[in-house]
């Protein structure tokens, strides 16, 4: 397995959403974006068009081959099954294939942790759909599924995550009322997952397999990082705890071993790191 550094411009896909905007702040690689709204519609020729037209600009440009990355993908709860299957797994896998069908060519994906486990998966359509990308890739060393833990930073919180409810109470001054916070959960700084990104693009994917996990190792139980959030805000007497009930399936026990570190070097104090995040977005707010 070759350690690179490899030269190879990026296609991405999704270059507004938080991960994808924090891949075009890091630059350092020639970088070429397409919005999904305007790609989704694609046939699967129209893909193998974009791919090969791309990859002729990456030799234009000096590299030795086209990463096509796609940072894209629907994790709202609000949309619909269809919805979800359009964006989260017919749409990156039809690139993916196109990725194949075009010699010099690597296509990289992300996921969730969660998709190791079947029974979130049979309850949440987003987690299902991750499996389901996952399932189609099948050419290592060309295709890549890069599995995430949960992103802070990068703006604001997504509403609809832990983090965007903690800070919608907070912000509105209500009591929060959440589950007795027993899941586990690792916070990645969104900066930190795209240097991760850039890692794995310098390497050259052979005897990686056709999956990686990104995680640090050092996971947190939502209860310790409620408690920290509203503790450092003088707000723990509006925390529930356990007044939400209990939630479904969940990671209630696995921690996940660390990655290497040429993929994910030591970093950030989670919990800090995510108080310092909400609080800068509340006060932002005012």
């Amino acid at each position: 397995m070759g350690a690179g550094p490899l030269s190879r411009p990026v296609l991405l896909f999704g270059a507004s959403g938080r991960l994808g905007r924090a891949v075009v702040s890091r630059g350092g690689r020639p970088l070429r974006r397409i919005a999904w709204e305007n790609a989704k519609a694609w046939t699967a020729g129209e893909a193998r068009a974009a791919v090969g037209d791309a990859l002729d600009w990456a030799r234009a440009a000096g590299g030795d081959g086209l990463d096509v990355v796609l940072a894209s993908g629907l994790i709202s709860p609000s949309c619909s099954a269809a919805e979800i299957e359009a964006g989260n797994v017919a749409f990156p896998l039809m690139v993916a294939r196109a990725a194949l069908a075009v010699a010099g060519v690597r296509c990289l994906t992300f996921g969730t942790i969660l998709e190791h486990f079947a029974d979130i998966a049979a309850v949440n359509r987003y987690v299902r759909s991750k499996r389901s990308l996952a399932a189609g890739l099948t050419a290592p060393g060309r295709l890549m599924h890069l599995r995430l833990h949960t992103l802070y930073g990068g703006g604001a919180p997504s509403p609809h995550m832990f983090t965007g409810q903690m800070a919608a109470a907070l912000a509105a001054r209500t009591p929060f009322a959440m589950t007795s916070g027993r899941q586990l959960r690792e916070y990645h700084h969104v900066d930190d997952v795209a240097a991760s990104m850039a890692a794995l693009l310098d390497r050259d994917w052979g005897g990686l397999g056709a999956s990686l996990d990104l995680s640090s190792g050092q996971p947190v139980a939502l209860r310790v990082l409620a408690e920290a959030v509203f503790g450092r805000l003088g707000r723990l007497g509006d925390l529930r705890l356990g007044e939400a009930g209990e939630a479904g399936p969940d990671n209630d026990g696995r921690i996940f071993p660390r990655s290497p570190d040429w993929l994910l070097p030591a970093g950030r104090e989670p919990v800090a790191g995510v108080c310092r995040w909400l609080c800068d977005c509340l006060e932002a707010r005012t």
